[in-house]
């Protein structure tokens, strides 16, 4: 949804993040790898334009701390819809790492809940949309 935002090499640290975020708990579902392929999209990065490397995790938080706020708010948006993806529920790996980038990224507790709250709003949206579609 944000992803245009991004520039250049934050499109591929992005990337890196959110691959190890989905994986970070020993399980990629399948509604994670569907958000991953999208994210891809969005930010013109197919799998042919750019391989994961695998980067050190807190690599690539700092190297995105470089980043305005607004983009860095838009990163974090975006992973805790990745992480809500697959069950709605963080278990301990993904909260630690949701903790760390928001202290690394200046994300205050009222933002992160704005934007916790802001997620519900739209996956209700969805189902509402859902069943209008249907009827």
């Amino acid at each position: 949804m944000f992803l245009t935002l991004l520039k250049g090499d934050e499109k591929k640290n992005f990337l890196e993040l959110v691959y190890y975020v989905a994986e970070v708990d020993g399980d990629l579902a399948i509604e994670e790898q569907n958000m991953l392929d999208e994210y891809r999209r969005e930010m013109g990065l197919l799998e042919a334009d750019y391989e994961i490397k695998s980067k050190p995790y807190l690599e690539i938080v700092e190297d995105l701390a470089e980043s305005d706020q607004e983009d860095k708010n838009a990163m974090f948006i975006e992973m805790l819809a990745l992480i809500r993806s697959d069950n709605k529920k963080f278990d301990d790996k993904e909260k630690t790492v949701v903790k760390n980038i928001q202290e690394q990224w200046n994300i205050s507790d009222n933002k992160y809940h704005e934007m916790m709250d802001w997620l519900d709003d739209l996956e209700e949206l969805y189902v509402e949309a859902t069943e209008l579609i249907k009827n």
